[in-house]
């Protein structure tokens, strides 16, 4: 039950979003559409921020599944991380706007960081880094993520993100540095 709830609260706050993408939900609105007690809410979660973390984790666990199921194919890839991101940004976009900005950015880098760090783990190609140690591995990993992040922040403000550039561009960088 504990990791079914935890789950369904993080479910229900997307459900919400997806429903009203530019109504910012609170705690009272997102425990009455679950059924449940402040009590249970603040049992598995501090706030808001911590659903949207855990439930962007949770997409993120699937997107790096479905990349090691798409055999790395770049067709699935992009179907895969386009549906991802879309869902995703559609999210984080009431949050951006919202005073927890700061928040929102630092759960954005974070799960960016997250999935080019599993790509890291996971590479069975030579990677064309010149990386030597754990502490230039980390350096690179962390410039892709900031990178990405601003990237998506920019375009997000100048209304002019395009999911399919994006991927394009990110696939094209990551199978010349050898991560795919």
């Amino acid at each position: 039950m504990h990791k079914d709830t935890k789950s369904m609260i993080a479910n229900t706050l997307f459900e919400l979003l997806d429903k009203n993408p530019s109504q910012k939900i609170s705690v009272k609105q997102l425990i009455e559409a679950c059924g449940i007690s402040r009590q249970i809410f603040y049992y598995y979660y501090q706030d808001i921020f911590d659903v949207l973390e855990y439930g962007l984790e949770k997409r993120q666990e699937i997107l790096v599944q479905n990349f090691k199921q798409s055999n790395y194919n770049e067709e699935e890839i992009q179907k895969i991380f386009i549906y991802q991101s879309l869902q995703s940004i559609r999210c984080i976009e009431v949050f951006l706007d919202s005073n927890h900005r700061k928040e929102t950015e630092h759960i954005i880098y974070k799960r960016m960081r997250n999935f080019i760090e599993s790509l890291f783990k996971n590479c069975t190609n030579e990677i064309k880094l010149p990386i030597s140690n754990g502490k230039e591995n980390e350096f690179y990993i962390d410039f892709l993520a900031a990178a990405g992040m601003q990237y998506m922040l920019m375009s997000y403000e100048e209304n002019t993100f395009d999911s399919d550039f994006f991927f394009q561009q990110w696939f094209k960088l990551f199978k010349y540095i050898g991560l795919l």
